[in-house]
């Protein structure tokens, strides 16, 4: 090993590890990560991925096993942004078992308002007459309590 190529390969190395330089590749200026872009460029992944999520879950049902998936997909995206970051050192460690993922379902039952049309009930009465309910049983009548007194 001659005396110019560990001069050369010192010199890179300085070079290749030195934080404040910047480097040219392809015409851009790269330069080293810093903790703000490293939160930017995870921010920027998480709401490309949240977007492509949204839109996805817009065009199907909500009572969808795949809009289920979905939902179930943005939440396990949310628990993965909240770690990353906390592993990235961006967030307190503590953070992602401090938030809950919490689901709220409602449903309708009717869309108009208990209001029968002439076809509503046509139907009705023809499953009515094919399949008939069973009468609703009385209730059964009160049993009255005995008076008396119970002796150990």
């Amino acid at each position: 090993m001659d005396l110019t190529s560990s001069a050369a390969s010192v010199a890179y190395s300085v070079v290749h590890h030195e934080i404040v330089s910047t480097y040219l590749f392809g015409g851009y200026t790269l330069r080293p990560k810093t903790p703000k872009s490293i939160a930017a460029e995870i921010d920027r992944t998480f709401n490309a991925n949240m977007k492509l999520l949204e839109e996805s879950m817009s065009e199907l049902p909500k009572n969808s096993r795949a809009y289920l998936d979905r939902v179930m997909s943005r939440a396990k995206l949310q628990q993965q942004y909240l770690e990353t970051r906390a592993s990235r050192g961006l967030d307190p460690q503590d953070l992602g078992s401090m938030t809950r993922v919490r689901y709220e379902f409602s449903a309708v039952i009717s869309e108009h308002d208990g209001q029968v049309d002439a076809k509503r009930q046509a139907f009705e009465d023809e499953m009515e007459a094919e399949f008939p309910s069973d009468p609703q049983p009385e209730p059964a009548a009160p049993v009255k309590k005995s008076k008396k007194k119970r002796t150990k």
